[in-house]
């Protein structure tokens, strides 16, 4: 099945130059609204048809390099699937109405989509802790677009956006970890307790009770009070005090394996190996401990940015343009996994 995206976005990886066993990945977004115009879902079609055009050529004159340019009216269910997973949007891209489109620079160093839940949702995307260089990123072009443009501000709410908690800064981090150790050892619960301050929080991939696949993402829920430097620089502290927390716990697991990690590691590794179907659950869940494996020194024959990979490869979208993509989903993400753990070795 041909992909109706550009190559070169569909081999991008955020782990291509650098790839962390603990810190996943950190994701910040902006968003903005232009004065006097309703929030999109109240726009006529002529209207956001305007706001498109108005922000396409504002874009167009402070970008250096020419931006992609992606209309989501053109786009399949399945390719708007692949955009949302492969560059971790926080809108729901099958839900946005037909003037809704996406920019990003050649590098894909930033993303910009109009007419989402805001009339304009920037994004940015980092492996490593360094949280300047995406918030310089995102407000240098946030400053350039505003020389042309005035967007929605209130004295009381600060910017306005379409969801009441980003109001203010219009800014959120959100910062992936992964954490099986501090999970499986009861520890978590406590240490967020001790360690998160208010304006913060945890939640899992799916938002669900459970964390699935061991992942952690720190976040605010709120945007309005915390200017945003300082709001990027309390949840980055907070993640690699986490991050050092979950560290010493390998540390320790390395140098005196116990039998119970031992067992749910070579038990996840057949799974693996040898599965015909695996939903995406029971992926992540085995996906952990070898993820896990491969920093204790474990598992050879696969790198850790590998694993990122495949973490968010196993969905719908990404699976779709594996070989014999008619094949059920639950099958194509199984053979996904027997091939890339073919050439892997267990040394415990």
């Amino acid at each position: 099945m041909e992909l109706n995206l550009p190559k070169a976005l569909v081999d991008f990886s955020p782990w291509a130059s650098h790839s962390s066993p603990i810190w996943t990945l950190a994701h910040y977004t902006l968003r903005r609204n232009l004065d006097h115009y309703p929030f999109p879902r109240h726009l006529s079609v002529t209207e956001r048809t305007i706001i498109s055009d108005v922000l396409k050529d504002a874009l167009l004159k402070c970008a250096s390099d020419k931006p992609l340019h992606l209309p989501l009216s053109k786009l399949s269910p399945l390719d708007k699937s692949f955009l949302t997973e492969q560059l971790f949007w926080n809108d729901n891209l099958q839900t946005l109405s037909d003037e809704a489109r996406v920019y990003m620079p050649p590098s894909f160093a930033w993303q910009a989509l109009i007419n989402g839940n805001d009339h304009l949702t920037l994004q940015c995307s980092s492996s490593q802790a360094d949280w300047t260089h995406c918030y310089r990123l995102l407000y240098d072009l946030e400053s350039a677009l505003s020389r042309n443009l005035n967007f929605g501000f209130s004295q009381q709410f600060g910017y306005l956006t379409s969801k009441f908690p980003t109001c203010g800064t219009g800014f959120t981090v959100q910062i992936y970890l992964h954490l099986p150790l501090l999970i499986h050892s009861q520890k978590l619960d406590d240490l967020l307790l001790k360690l998160l301050p208010e304006g913060i929080s945890a939640r899992s991939l799916n938002h669900s009770a459970k964390f699935v696949g061991d992942v952690v993402i720190l976040y605010n829920p709120r945007s309005l009070g915390v200017a945003e430097g300082d709001l990027a620089s309390r949840v980055t502290s907070l993640a690699q005090a986490i991050e050092r927390e979950e560290k010493t716990l390998r540390s320790t697991l390395r140098n005196h394996p116990i039998p119970e990690w031992i067992d749910r590691i070579t038990k996840a590794y057949g799974l693996l190996r040898h599965s015909y179907k695996l939903s995406n659950k029971e992926a992540l869940s085995a996906l952990s401990p070898l993820k896990l494996a491969t920093d204790l020194g474990w598992l050879e024959g696969i790198t850790d940015a590998k694993f990122n990979i495949l973490f968010f490869k196993m969905r719908r979208g990404h699976l779709q343009f594996e070989p014999h993509p008619d094949d059920p989903t639950d099958t194509l993400r199984a053979t996904l996994l027997k091939k890339a753990f073919a050439p892997t070795t267990l040394t415990i």
